[in-house]
């Protein structure tokens, strides 16, 4: 005769003994840098807080006895982490029970998915895709080839076809584009790839090169470099200003370089080819070269050409702009009346011998000008062209410029007298009805839903999966058509359910990373456990000229806590909404995140995901760990009175997928 009673505690995302950890942590990869030193239990250096506090904390262990069951762990405490046993947390359930070729069109896009914690889950689950995987494939390593991707037989339907499935299922516009620019972010050779036969204008998003930014024309007293002749076409002077009584133009174009922590070197071998062509007959439209080589003139006229080195060009310094200038001269005359110019201007990147476009503004436009099928710039006098986004420097609408008689399709206007070479665009436009400049810069990624400056870019794989925020989405204006001027900067938005929080859900790099055990129980309602992860969590990108990196505010850390200590979520995607908004949207639990950057809630600041993103790779959302309390009485034969008692204490991993369980210690207590 007897009886027996328990009392099952949930201690998932409490302190365990298992890795020594301590780093001052940016982009967080693992518990191995978690620094709990700084914790009340810590604080006294015998230990005798957290002895005398730990059942605060449902620990049943002494100190001894908790560094006999982790030989890695020495004395001082401090060196302990914490985590929650997730021995899978790479996989993604599936609606069926098999594993089909196509798995990703058949992913359980149900909160909570419908086989979470059956016995049969087992059977539902998949490994997640993993986005590293790119460099399993012969293309990711033929660097120097812009076809490389295209003419690798297994990478489009093994790699680039999934990946544009699962940004079509979180409701990414212009997924084939998306899917691009994250090649291109992860390939190391910096020369645009895509399925489009001119990627250097289809898919600029993910490669850190020097981009066109404006292009200015203006009267200069300086001798011209070029004579173009009315008659024979453009020609070069080599001994001076000479048989010409027009004009003398100064034509300056800018590069701006926004990527960081990747500079330009010159073992880099880009440089900048500034080509002018001379005035086209009307109605005229001349034969050009289809394949578009750089070698040859995508028109077949008389040109000037003149390309200069970039050897150096990095973020936040006096090499962040690159501006060159050439001075000409019409002979006989002005520009304009009949001597009209056409400019072509590209970046090109020389790599294994061959020469690579790698950005060209404002080129090939299908139905363009009937002029001209390129679109190139055309000059018929003084004029300021500036881009919104040089990503986008490819489109038309995105540009601005100061011409009164032939305005751009967007109507944006600008003006030359507040020109910016050498800085980045901050010219304002003028304010309808007012007659003064305001409204918002042209090149501002401050606003509009915008993700700032510097864009991040390593020209490699991932190391953390949350990386996908700094993937360039688009200009807004490709999406929702109708306001080109306003609607630009937009990346991956990682605080949306329907975004990139789902995509994190779906995606993984963390096969290519130091494995781990232990990750962070973002369930759990200890209080102090939830502390940890944000200690010595620094936020921006430390080392990069003009970017502070900041550590977290406690004031604004504590209110996320709050925020986190009321979540029940089984994913990233239940974690946020889809709500969307002027800072970005995504929930109370996103703009949690967004307060603990500098400036607070503010959608203009650089930092808006940078807390989340920097603790993410360390989440889970299963709660698996249990500590059971067991009673044992033995009776006596007739009577209800005690004869015997056993008390002891289990420790008990759940998976909380499948339900699987098993038992990792059992002791005996003895008081």
């Amino acid at each position: 005769r007897g009886r027996v009673a328990f009392i099952v505690v949930n201690t998932s995302g409490t302190l365990d003994a298992n890795f020594v950890s301590g780093t001052q942590r940016v982009a967080s990869l693992s518990p191995y840098e978690i620094d709990i030193s700084g914790l009340p239990e810590f604080l006294d250096p015998d230990t005798t807080t957290f002895v005398s506090e730990r059942e605060d904390h449902i620990r049943f262990e002494t100190m001894s006895e908790i560094s006999g069951l982790s030989s890695a762990i020495e004395e001082p405490v401090q060196n302990l982490s914490f985590f929650s046993f997730d021995p899978g947390p790479d996989s993604v359930f599936l609606t069926v029970n098999s594993s089909p070729s196509d798995w990703w069109t058949y992913i359980d896009t149900d909160r909570p998915p419908a086989r979470l914690g059956t016995r049969e889950a087992i059977n539902y689950l998949h490994d997640k895709f993993d986005i590293n995987s790119i460099t399993n494939y012969p293309a990711y390593h033929d660097q120097g080839n812009p076809n490389a991707y295209t003419d690798d037989a297994t990478f489009i339907p093994n790699y680039l076809t999934p990946l544009q499935a699962m940004l079509t299922m979180a409701g990414i516009e212009r997924p084939d584009d998306v899917a691009w620019n994250i090649v291109n972010y992860l390939d190391p050779d910096r020369i645009p790839q895509s399925s489009e036969a001119t990627p250097w204008n289809a898919s600029e998003g993910g490669e850190a090169i020097p981009l066109v930014n404006e292009i200015v024309i203006q009267e200069t007293s300086d001798s011209p470099m070029w004579v173009i002749s009315a008659t024979n076409g453009p020609g070069w002077d080599p001994t001076g200003p000479k048989g010409y009584s027009g004009t003398v133009y100064k034509l300056s174009v800018e590069l701006w370089y926004p990527f960081a922590p990747v500079d330009v070197k010159p073992s880099d071998n880009f440089k900048l080819q500034l080509t002018v062509f001379r005035a086209l007959e009307l109605g005229v439209t001349p034969p050009y070269d289809t394949e578009l080589t750089v070698t040859n003139s995508p028109l077949v006229l008389p040109q000037l050409s003149k390309t200069w080195n970039i050897d150096n060009m990095e973020f936040g310094a006096s090499t962040e702009f690159f501006v060159r200038d050439v001075t000409f001269a019409c002979e006989e005359a002005q520009i304009g009346g009949g001597n009209d110019i056409w400019i072509l201007i590209r970046v090109l990147k020389i790599d294994n011998g061959e020469l690579n476009i790698v950005d060209e503004a404002m080129g090939y436009q299908a139905g363009g000008d009937t002029e001209c099928k390129r679109l190139l710039f055309h000059v018929e006098e003084e004029m300021a062209y500036a881009v919104n986004d040089p990503r986008s420097n490819g489109q038309v609408k995105y540009w601005v410029h100061d011409c009164p008689t032939e305005p751009f399709s967007n109507g944006a206007r600008f003006d030359p007298n507040l020109a910016t070479l050498g800085t980045t665009n901050l010219t304002l436009m003028p304010v309808a009805g007012t007659g003064i400049h305001g409204g918002k810069p042209i090149c501002d990624p401050w606003d509009f839903k915008g993700t700032g400056v510097p864009i991040y870019a390593t020209n490699g794989v991932m190391r953390n999966i949350s990386e996908l925020g700094h993937i360039w989405r688009s200009n807004l204006d490709d999406e929702e058509p109708g306001k080109p001027n306003d609607w630009f900067w937009r990346n991956i938005n990682l605080m949306r359910s329907d975004e990139g929080a789902m995509l994190m859900d779906i995606m993984t790099v963390r096969p290519r990373n130091k494995a781990t055990r232990g990750l962070f129980s973002i369930n759990s309602r200890q209080w102090d456990v939830l502390a940890t992860v944000f200690t010595n969590l620094y936020i921006g990108i430390p080392g990069v000229s003009g970017v502070d990196s900041y550590p977290l505010d406690g004031g604004d850390v504590a209110d996320l806590i709050d925020q986190l200590m009321t979540t029940n979520c089984v994913s990233f995607t239940d974690l946020f909404t889809d709500e969307d908004s002027t800072t970005g949207g995504g929930g109370d639990i996103a703009d949690a995140f967004r307060q603990c950057a500098p400036n607070g809630d503010d959608s203009n600041d650089i930092y808006k995901e940078d807390t989340f993103r920097h603790m993410a790779e360390l989440v889970t959302f299963r709660q698996n760990i249990f500590t059971v309390i067991m009673l044992a009485q033995a009776l006596a034969p007739k009577a209800d009175y005690v004869v015997a008692e056993r008390r002891a204490v289990a420790t008990v991993y759940r998976d909380a997928y499948t339900g699987r369980y098993f038992t990792r210690s059992f002791k005996w207590l003895t008081d």
